[in-house]
């Protein structure tokens, strides 16, 4: 069974909220202490709601033509075994 997928993956590009990278000792291979601060500025969750809205828009619209293009190939298949 063939099944047909697609993929979206949505980030921003250029971020407005700003995140903090803090040295945890001094001990150098010790890890950082590492805070994105993801979405703490309004723009970024507007724009990453807005972007997510039109990629769902998108595979609407895949899935809709390869709806239509299957369904126009069965009817073909059809066509010529008759």
């Amino acid at each position: 069974m063939r099944m047909e997928g697609v993929t979206f993956i949505v980030t921003l590009l250029h971020p407005k909220s700003v995140g903090d990278i803090k040295l945890s000792s001094n001990d150098p291979m010790a890890s950082p202490i590492i805070d994105p601060h993801y979405f703490e500025h309004a723009h970024d969750v507007r724009a990453m709601s807005e972007v997510t809205h039109v990629s769902i828009k998108q595979v609407s619209l895949f899935w809709s033509l390869l709806s239509m293009a299957n369904i126009c190939h069965l009817t073909e298949d059809a066509m010529f075994k008759s």
